[in-house]
């Protein structure tokens, strides 16, 4: 390595003096940059001196790509659908990280757009992201520096602890849909209505939910070949991603057989009479744009919200068709492990977290067990005088 005076003697055209800093990387790579003192100069060829002594030397031109440049690279170098669709989105969300040299991004500017992804994206008209969401994201952040340090691109990953999902949320009495909401909500969404165009498909998709407890992934990825007409059993193997991209479950819990009501098969039944099933095999598939195509679950968020919404009803998410199921099952007295296996949930302790107060509690229990005992009936004889000459014995 080398420090330069430009010129050698006296002074530019500009009255100034220039100092080159030259010096070869590992692959013998020569690099050159310029500075206008001498200090300067020097300070840059000991860091470039000291990093390459350490096996520590970062191309500058490598230190200065964006954050967006490289997660644009690592997105393109995708070739599923879902995992395609999976990365353009993090792609938007990574906001005002997209601008920043790989380098100069620090844990307090990931902590910073963490609390933006929760609290309002303001790059994306102030949308908020859910906790577990936001978990997934910084995961995905923490994936494209590791690649960057892997290719030399950063030293070291910033750290940040990406905090543990919250666990499942209780739902109480007052948030559950009642069987006269959810025929309203299934008649606006089948019902045109300003902008709002029916989707007679919808409303089927809303019946079976509730009378399944399906989660709107496995729903959008139902065949009729997992539909026991006469048993009445729906079984569930595989779940609708992105993009309708058909993926296995995620956990083993999810694969199941649930029984239901005759009415649940007869709704399929009569939904197929009119929609017959094509060559892709979904029983929902998109009529028009794109016909035999599945719904996922950003169609079926599509078409929910905006109907909700023109026949000015409460906002409920597809999810709440689901909770309703297990409302129903809970308040029939079906056992919590029963509920759990319906719903596919993967430990007890989530039907319990989620449903704690819905499930009746210990005192309502006891209640009820003893309320057929009635001790002081006149038969029992309590209460009743000794008929003379009777004894104890």
């Amino acid at each position: 390595m080398a420090v330069q005076r430009r010129p050698k003697a006296g002074k530019l055209k500009n009255g100034k003096v220039q100092w080159v800093v030259r010096y070869r990387d590992p692959s013998g790579k020569e690099h050159s940059k310029t500075f206008y003192t001498e200090k300067e100069a020097k300070a840059f060829d000991t860091e470039q001196s000291r990093a390459l002594r350490r096996n520590e030397w970062i191309n500058p031109v490598d230190a200065e790509t964006t954050l967006g440049v490289i997660t644009q690279a690592w997105a393109d170098e995708a070739t599923r659908d879902e995992t395609i669709s999976v990365r353009k989105t993090f792609l938007r969300n990574l906001g005002p990280l997209a601008d920043m040299p790989i380098s100069a991004v620090k844990t307090s500017d990931i902590l910073s757009w963490r609390k933006k992804l929760l609290t309002g994206r303001d790059w994306l008209d102030g949308s908020t992201l859910s906790e577990s969401t936001t978990a997934n994201t910084v995961g995905q952040l923490m994936s494209v520096l590791k690649r960057a340090q892997q290719d030399r691109m950063i030293l070291v990953i910033p750290t940040v602890r990406v905090p543990k999902s919250a666990p499942a949320r209780a739902i109480s009495r007052q948030e559950l849909l009642t069987e006269e909401q959810i025929q309203s909500i299934a008649h606006a969404v089948a019902t045109p209505k300003g902008h709002y165009k029916a989707r007679p498909w919808l409303k089927s998709m809303i019946r079976v939910a509730a009378g399944s407890g399906l989660r709107v992934s496995e729903i959008c990825a139902l065949r009729p070949e997992d539909v026991n007409f006469l048993r009445h059993t729906i079984s569930v193997s595989r779940q609708m991603g992105r993009g309708g991209v058909a993926k296995t479950p995620k956990s083993k819990a999810s694969v199941r057989t649930i029984p239901v009501a005759r009415w649940v098969t007869t709704e399929i039944v009569e939904w197929i009479k009119e929609n017959p099933v094509g060559e892709s095999g979904w029983i929902w598939t998109r009529p028009v744009g794109e016909p035999g195509r599945p719904f996922d679950r950003s169609a079926v968020t599509h078409g929910l919200l905006p109907a909700i919404k023109a026949h000015g009803l409460r906002q409920h998410s597809f999810h709440d068709f689901r909770h309703f199921f297990a409302s129903v099952l809970i308040f029939k007295g079906v056992p919590a492990n029963a509920v759990q296996d319906a719903l596919g949930h993967a430990s007890a302790s989530v039907t319990w977290d989620t449903y704690a107060h819905i499930f009746p509690g210990q005192d309502d229990v006891m209640r009820d067990a003893l309320a057929g005992l009635n001790l002081l009936r006149d038969d029992c004889g309590i209460g009743k005088k000794k008929a003379p000459g009777s004894h104890a014995g």
